[in-house]
């Protein structure tokens, strides 16, 4: 249908399409009022309204928005100025089989860096240069990937001028452009604003077995709990799931440091007692939160292997109006996390947005040696709905 109706010239029809499969599961929970303009299989006119209306708040970043078919890639980029779509011949067997190499090797310290840049660039030609004609200097990039291109690290694919994307501008992963409620704004965060910590270096062995400690979760919540004047820190024993759940603050910050959970039973985030689950928030008010960081191995997916799926933190907090959720690619190391977010703290204080901080975070990490691998510092990503306010 959406390549039927790409064909036909129908670009923006064919999006809205698209946006509405995209949002799907945000509408199989009735509590959240999704921005939908009607069901997954509308496609009529009067649909084109909602995608219109997102385009002049689009004044400084520009979607991609990626659909691979059986045969071909559909890329559409969308802003103020308009709406685009390419269509790229290409094998979708051999393009995901490429990202998810790709993704595995950057997950893995001891790879080759050349194998990287090598995969980084083939990935550029496939994915960015077709539509380098529509990307600007000082635009935000929100790129929504494809299920089968889940988990790439955008920022470390290569230009033919041997820059990486993510030093061009700064990106933003998005779960669909109607996932999240209407409304969505991401305010600034200051010193002010309440904040709850939690580290659990060493979850009790009855929920996940034995887990090794991480040897720098504490000190990484005291640092992070250090920096605001409302912050309410729980470690250890007390990270308790009642002491969790009830603690999100509203208008404010979650941040968790600790191991995290992709199993089929319990996916979520290993707490003193109990996992941290989407289930077990259900009941919750977490809707004002401004910022979720998830400090954690693999924390962008739950055991369904996407971060837009039913059992995921980040597409649960994302479906609840959050506006901005960190949550990391692969398993990350704890030291070079600890110094990660400190980075990251320190210029989200300082003024800059979420989505700033963490391109910032990652160019300092990329410009020392001893993290120049993709692993360290292209481990983590912003996930976005809305657009940002003052």
């Amino acid at each position: 249908m959406i390549f039927l109706l790409d064909q036909k010239q129908n670009t923006v029809d064919a999006l809205q399409f698209w946006e509405e499969l995209k949002a799907a599961p945000a509408a199989t929970i009735p509590k959240f009022d999704v921005r939908r303009s009607g069901d997954a299989t509308s496609t009529g006119t009067n649909d084109w309204e909602s995608v219109h209306a997102y385009l002049p708040e689009l004044s400084k970043a520009t979607v991609i928005s990626y659909a691979l078919l059986p045969r071909e890639l559909l890329i559409w980029t969308f802003d103020d100025r308009g709406v685009h779509s390419r269509h790229i011949d290409i094998s979708a067997a051999q393009l995901s089989t490429s990202a998810a190499s790709f993704r595995e090797l950057c997950s893995k310290p001891s790879s080759d860096p050349l194998l990287i840049r090598k995969q980084a660039r083939h990935l550029y030609d496939q994915l960015v240069a077709p539509i380098e004609a529509y990307l600007q200097t000082g635009r935000s990039l929100i790129v929504e990937l494809d299920e089968d291109l889940d988990g790439i690290p955008m920022e470390a694919l290569l230009d033919p001028s041997n820059h990486y994307l993510g030093e061009r501008a700064t990106i933003i992963s998005s779960l669909g452009l109607f996932y999240s409620p209407l409304g969505t704004v991401a305010h600034r965060i200051t010193n002010e604003t309440p904040a709850l910590v939690v580290a659990v270096a060493a979850p009790h062995s009855d929920i996940e077995g034995n887990v090794a400690a991480l040897p720098d979760v504490d000190e990484e919540a005291q640092a992070v709990a250090s920096l605001f004047s409302m912050a309410h820190l729980v470690e250890g024993q007390s990270a308790s799931l009642t002491a969790t759940a009830e603690g999100i603050p509203e208008d404010g910050i979650f941040h968790f440091a600790g191991h995290a959970s992709n199993s089929y039973v319990k996916p979520g985030l290993l707490l003193s007692d109990q996992t941290l689950t989407v289930r077990s928030l259900e009941n919750l008010k977490v809707q004002k939160a401004q910022l979720v960081v998830l400090s954690a191995c693999t924390s962008e997916v739950g055991a369904l292997g996407s971060a837009g799926a039913s059992d995921s933190l980040v597409g649960y907090f994302a479906r609840a109006g959050v506006p901005r959720i960190v949550a990391s690619r692969w398993n990350i190391d704890s030291s070079l996390t600890r110094r990660f977010m400190s980075e990251f703290y320190t210029r989200l204080l300082k003024g800059s947005s979420v989505e700033e901080s963490l391109s910032q975070a990652q160019s300092v990490l990329r410009a020392q040696s001893t993290s120049a691998h993709p692993f360290y510092w292209a481990g983590f990503t912003v996930f976005g709905a809305g657009r940002s306010g003052e």
